[in-house]
């Protein structure tokens, strides 16, 4: 997973973290700008992002609060506010209001909120 914010906070499966640059690596490691934090993640991985986000590449479930750039997600739901660029997913529903790229999804539904 890669995201990029300007500021807010995210939720990785119950834990809180914040920056602007949030990873997790190959081992399930996340990284905040720059820094490894402790533990690592088991599993699909759900993600809760409390603020606006410019670009989310990630593999499982993520819900945005506020407003997205560009989002895409292999195997996952995007659930969204505005998303200013495109949204795409291979297997996952794409719920959200405003759209200004395209919507794809390769098996899932697409619903405007």
């Amino acid at each position: 997973m890669d995201l990029k914010m300007k500021a807010g906070r995210i939720v990785i499966d119950g834990r809180e973290f914040t920056g602007s640059n949030i990873s997790i690596d190959g081992n399930g490691r996340v990284i905040v700008d720059g820094v490894q934090q402790d533990g690592s993640l088991i599993g699909p991985v759900s993600v809760q992002v409390y603020g606006d986000v410019e670009t989310l590449s990630t593999s499982g479930d993520v819900t945005v609060s506020g407003s997205c750039g560009n989002a895409k997600t292999v195997s996952g739901d995007v659930q969204a506010g505005d998303i200013s660029g495109s949204v795409q997913t291979v297997s996952g529903d794409v719920t959200c209001r405003n759209v200004g790229g395209g919507v794809k999804t390769v098996s899932g539904d697409i619903r405007h909120a």
